[in-house]
């Protein structure tokens, strides 16, 4: 056995292990009787698959990349505005 970070103590390796599910083995027995559901499984054909969608970016919207595009026009035009292009 290789070292495990436990370092030399004997209790680390001659402990016995915990016996799992202890608790619900005493309250359910050996094997646990589940309920069965009442609920039917719809025909294969019946199934209807839905693909769910994260929300969308803003810079995807088609409004915002219109906005955008107006606010860069509305800025050039202001520009050449006050540089007397116009």
């Amino acid at each position: 056995m290789g070292y495990m970070g436990f370092g030399m103590r004997k209790e680390a390796y001659t402990r016995k292990p915990k016996a799992a599910f202890k608790k619900v083995k005493k309250v359910y027995g050996e094997k646990p009787v589940f309920p069965k559901s009442k609920t039917t499984a719809p025909a294969p054909g019946k199934i209807k698959l839905y693909r769910w969608q994260r929300s969308n970016h803003a810079g995807d919207s088609v409004f915002f990349k219109l906005f955008i595009f107006l606010v860069l026009v509305a800025a050039a035009w202001i520009v050449m505005h006050v540089s007397g292009f116009l």
